[in-house]
């Protein structure tokens, strides 16, 4: 039996804010999962950045089931810019889910991701 085995019945039993704060703390592997996502990927690609990584996320939903729970949330990234290139973006930001199983392991979901640039956008005004 794994050491996770049944983190959805341990996080049922919790109170509330603390049932928030473990899912947000498995949020961090789904960030980084997420970067590694066909979906980020092609966005990122379509940019002249590298090195991305995710700046902020925010949840939106949690549906907790008795064999997973499924996160939707909206995050924001940053690449650093390629100085010879011509450029052509530095962001992207999106919606995803993340589902968390009953061993605590996360996978990444549905994504949609748009590239955009940072230096001229505002990501709030983007749409999911």
């Amino acid at each position: 039996m794994s050491r996770d085995q049944g983190f959805i019945r341990r996080l049922l039993g919790m109170a509330e804010n603390e049932r928030q704060d473990a899912v947000e703390a498995k949020m961090e592997e789904a960030c980084a999962a997420l970067l590694e996502s066909e979906e980020f990927t092609r966005a990122a690609d379509s940019t002249n950045a590298f090195n991305w990584c995710i700046e902020e996320f925010e949840i939106k939903d949690i549906e907790y089931d008795e064999d997973e729970v499924v996160v939707t949330f909206t995050f924001s990234a940053s690449g650093e810019e390629e100085e010879d290139d011509c450029f052509c973006g530095n962001g992207v930001a999106g919606e995803a889910e993340a589902v968390i199983d009953a061993d605590g392991r996360v996978t990444v979901g549905e994504v949609t991701a748009e590239a955009y640039d940072r230096h001229d956008s505002d990501e709030e005004d983007l749409v999911y």
